[in-house]
């Protein structure tokens, strides 16, 4: 009986579709930013975050491999390997969306050759922030303690 009636679909409609509007308007977000010096980078990220923005501001493609061995100096495994890589990438770049709020800091792409190899870029917005300059401050800090 209720799917027969034209005229209940229509109120159903327009009730649900009224109420999931107002809800889109009134939902405001905003861009998380802390402190740089609030989040603890490790060694290993610092190092990380300092050859991907050499590559970037030189503008030539980074080395995976030298990359990897930032991250895993020994290997553990090849599986094991790339889970604690795509977490590292992970952590460091909630790290980086907490500071600067851009969502993808790191990306990781295909080679052009071939698919399966990767590399990693780094967003220009971070460069336009200011990272470089946060990151060696951060390094001397770390230096110097």
């Amino acid at each position: 009986m209720i799917g027969l009636n034209l005229k209940f679909r229509e109120y159903i409609y327009l009730f649900f579709g009224q109420k999931n509007q107002s809800e889109v308007q009134q939902t405001i977000t905003f861009s998380p930013t802390i402190d740089f010096d609030s989040c603890d980078f490790t060694e290993k990220e610092l190092r990380f975050l300092t050859y991907l923005i050499e590559s970037k501001i030189n503008n030539w493609q980074n080395s995976v491999e030298e990359l990897y061995d930032i991250i895993i100096p020994t290997s553990t495994g090849k599986q094991n390997d790339r889970l604690i890589r795509n977490n590292f990438i992970k952590s460091l770049n909630l790290k980086l969306f907490l500071i600067y709020g851009v969502k993808e800091g790191i990306v990781r792409l295909g080679l052009a050759e071939d698919r399966r190899r990767k590399y990693f870029l780094l967003d220009n917005e971070l460069i336009n922030l200011g990272i470089a300059t946060d990151i060696d401050r951060k390094a001397n800090q770390l230096l110097l303690d």
